[in-house]
């Protein structure tokens, strides 16, 4: 067991103590000392008790301290070779070395291996020069062998021998001939296969050669390039040009037989285009009927057509159209009807007239459309704000 001591702990009792007891408390601030030295029940810490007056204290006993909280020591008996005493209020408890302490010490003295006895145990071995002399003579230079293909690595004396074993290195041959296999679409030759090869390679495909990033193979007339034969069957659709030729202008045509002229984006997707009646950018001839009020049968609203040009399609939106609503709207052309269209009640999504429900396409300027709601079915309750847009495509004469 190693004892811990504390440098200068020391402090009178304050409070009076039994012999065995498992405290021991020391006046307010004196166990600050003791916890210094962190004693546990490992490494305890021998404190002494002394009494009487300064100068002339007699020992009372020694106890074993385990720890220390604030100013309370926790004993645990007594030192060996000490009583473990009862402590009156004043008495002084002190950290010391002890006699038994010194007793130890020189046990410990003791047991060290004088320089003379390290000499006699070496060999006169007790200076830095003397020991590395000796361990120097201890071994000679070595000598390498490599005696043998197998067994273990000896040492005799200062010889070192490690046997070549077979396999163990880096190895050593010599190629005796050199072949190419024909694989992938290539062959080849090799003169001199047994000395210094010389590799021709060769192919066996006659013909045009096409590769997939591995083999090459033979090239398809029709499906991987045009052959002469079917260049020709292809330039036989155009016309030969032979003497003096009249060039046809597609861009003067009006009589719908025409192709449509069409402007592409840098994707090549139509942007914009003419028809083959030069009906192009769109227009919208655009009512709106029942604003803030419920639309009422007979409603009407009407526009003159200020470009000629067809109608592609109509759309009808009403931005109010509840559980009671529903409305049927009819668009005139000059007072003919060209297209009836009902929209349901509830319905505030766009509905569509396509082309094909329309009977009459044709715009001239000055014509007149009118969009109104008819009276039989009755419309609805509830239905306001009703947009019409009559979309058609114009031209500018």
């Amino acid at each position: 067991m190693a004892y811990v001591h504390a440098d200068a702990a020391v402090g009178p009792a304050a409070l009076a103590r039994a012999a065995g007891g498992p405290t021991l408390t020391l006046a307010t601030g004196k166990g600050a000392a003791f916890a210094a030295a962190n004693p546990t029940p490992s490494s305890p810490m021998p404190v002494a008790i002394f009494r009487g007056p300064a100068g002339s204290e007699a020992l009372q006993g020694a106890v074993l301290v385990t720890g220390v909280s604030g100013d309370a020591l926790t004993c645990a008996g007594n030192v060996p070779g000490y009583v473990d005493p009862a402590v009156q209020v004043g008495d002084v408890a002190a950290c010391v070395p002890l006699a038994a302490d010194e007793a130890a010490l020189w046990a410990a003295i003791a047991t060290c291996v004088t320089s003379t006895a390290l000499a006699t145990t070496l060999g006169d071995y007790a200076t830095t020069a003397a020991l590395n002399a000796g361990l120097a003579g201890k071994q000679g230079s070595l000598t390498l062998t490599t005696t043998g293909t197998s067994g273990a690595a000896t040492l005799v004396g200062s010889t070192l021998n490690i046997p070549q074993y077979a396999g163990g290195g880096g190895g050593s041959g010599t190629v005796t001939t050199v072949s190419v296999a024909s694989a992938n679409g290539l062959g080849g030759s090799v003169a001199n296969a047994t000395t210094t090869p010389a590799i021709t390679l060769t192919c066996s495909i006659v013909g045009i050669l096409k590769g997939n990033g591995t083999a090459v193979s033979q090239a398809v007339a029709g499906t991987d390039y045009v052959s002469p034969s079917g260049l020709s069957s292809a330039l036989a659709s155009y016309v030969a040009l032979t003497g003096a030729q009249t060039l046809v202008d597609k861009s003067t045509q009006s009589s719908g037989s025409g192709d449509q002229l069409k402007h592409l984006n840098t994707l090549g997707v139509q942007a914009s285009g003419v028809d083959a009646d030069g009906n192009a950018g769109g227009y919208d001839l655009s009512y709106l009927l029942a604003s803030g009020v419920d639309l009422a049968a007979g409603a009407s609203a009407s526009r003159i057509a200020t470009w000629p040009g067809k109608i592609l399609e109509i759309l009808i939106k009403a931005n109010v159209n509840g559980a009671s609503g529903g409305f049927t709207l009819v668009v005139t052309k000059n007072g003919t009807t060209i297209a009836t269209q009902a929209v349901v009640a509830s319905n505030t999504a766009v509905v569509t007239i396509a082309a094909g429900s329309i009977s009459d396409l044709a715009i001239a300027k000055g014509d007149v459309f009118a969009a109104s709601c008819a009276s039989s079915p009755a419309p609805g309750t509830g239905v306001q704000s009703v947009e019409v847009y009559i979309k058609h495509g114009r031209r500018n004469r």
